[in-house]
């Protein structure tokens, strides 16, 4: 096995007491075997490790900062780069990992990465901290705005106790498996998240502000959780075990995949955005269940988007609640929604509303009369060629709704209106 620095580990109790600081670099790399950058073993006690350099190490498996059992380093602050690397996609990686449950923060304005192991295998594993049971913080702060972003990619795996995962700058790609406690992620100033985030069944917090962006699926576990949204943040993907979930969308845009979300309470203030998916070929919608109230304040916005043209109009129902409050409040904003459609919100019932999607008119869509002659055998033809429907599909503005339309007409030297040649016409204004 190969190791940078080890300190302790051999039986005596060692201590360092002002900690561990790199400047430089720690390498260690082994062929086919273990290797370990920094060890911190057995009764051997640091109060930190600060890296402003670089900690890269290579191996089968690889481990950037190890602590062990009966070790103790409460903290890791990292400002530099810890990076640990799999030989093999049969092995495995890990930047940073605790096992005397010791380690209470993890710090980070530089970058920690796990990689090498194969991509599904749950291998490479950015912060193990599943030895801690009183509860732990992974922070990843603002850097200045001419500096490199903070990163973390890899997984991240907290233990027991009252968790918080805070990313406020860069970004942070894989995993964050959370333990039984009340926990929470929050998402501020640019942060970007792509991945997982799988809750406990403990009551747990997600709060997105800035222009925070979340993609991947949040599994909430059950408990009584909230997510609260504001600014122009935005959660895109799917959620999981939601039923206990309130939902505030003070601002900023939750998007959901089609299917049915189970919620606790819904709540949309006037600057927040719900999206709905419309499903045109099985004529179903993204469906909100609300177990508890659902409320709109003015200037509240439902954004549509449609999955196909063929069939398209129609009535979707999107939201059933235990009650419902503000639905005069509820517009449609049609930035998703292909030009050619309109839609308006409806209360099918006290406690349902549904979404109407009707064609607008050609004066709607202001054709001239050439063009509003031939719309209706246009229209007809984009249900029965998927390729030139998807280019509709994708055009949001008038403008460019209208270049469509005219590259499928005739052109005035006398010829003839041939639906066979509607694609090729259609795609060449591209």
């Amino acid at each position: 096995d190969g190791n940078g620095i080890i300190v302790g580990g051999l039986g005596n109790s060692v201590g360092i007491a002002g900690g561990i600081t790199v400047n430089g670099q720690v390498q260690a790399s082994s062929n086919g075997a273990s290797a370990t950058g920094i060890r911190i073993g057995a009764a051997a006690t640091v109060p930190e490790i600060r890296n402003a350099g670089v900690i890269d190490v290579l191996g089968k498996t690889a481990t950037g900062i190890a602590v062990d059992v009966s070790g103790t380093l409460p903290a890791v602050r990292n400002s530099g780069t810890i990076r640990a690397t799999a030989s093999a996609t049969t092995g495995s990686a890990t930047a940073i990992i605790d096992r005397s449950g010791t380690l209470v923060l993890v710090e980070n304005s530089g970058a920690i990465l796990a990689t090498g192991a194969a991509a599904d295998s749950a291998r490479n594993v950015a912060i193990d901290l599943t030895a801690n049971g009183t509860g732990a913080t992974v922070r990843q702060t603002a850097v200045a705005a001419d500096k490199t972003a903070p990163s973390i990619s890899g997984d991240i795996l907290f233990g027991a106790g009252n968790e918080l995962l805070d990313i406020a700058d860069g970004t942070m790609a894989g995993l964050a498996s959370f333990g039984t406690g009340n926990n929470g992620l929050t998402l501020s100033g640019d942060a970007a998240y792509a991945g997982k985030a799988l809750f406990g069944a403990g009551d747990d917090a997600m709060a997105l502000s800035g222009t925070a962006v979340f993609s991947g699926t949040a599994d909430f576990g059950g408990g009584t959780d909230t997510l609260t949204m504001s600014g122009t943040s935005a959660f895109t993907g799917s959620f999981a075990n939601s039923g206990g979930l309130g939902v505030v969308l003070n601002g900023g845009t939750l998007d959901l995949a089609k299917g049915t979300v189970a919620l606790r309470s819904l709540s949309i203030g006037s600057a927040g955005v719900l999206g709905v998916t419309l499903d045109s070929t099985n004529h179903s919608s993204t469906l909100f269940l609300v177990s508890g109230d659902a409320s709109f304040a003015a200037g509240s916005k439902i954004a549509v988007r449609l999955t196909g043209i063929a069939d398209a109009e129609g009535r979707y129902s999107f939201l059933q609640a235990g009650s419902i409050t503000g639905t005069s409040n509820l517009a449609t904003a049609n930035t998703a929604l292909p030009f050619m459609f309109k839609s308006s919100i409806v209360a099918t019932a006290p406690t349902q509303l549904a979404i109407d999607i009707t064609r607008k008119t050609t004066t709607e869509l202001g054709l001239n009369r050439s063009q509003a002659s031939a719309y209706n055998a246009i229209y007809q033809a984009l249900t029965k060629d998927s390729k030139v429907a998807g280019v509709f599909l994708n055009t949001l503005d008038g403008d460019a709704f209208r270049k469509q339309v005219r590259a499928m007409l005739p052109d005035h030297a006398g010829g003839t209106f041939e639906m066979v040649t509607m694609g090729a016409r259609a795609l060449a204004g591209f």
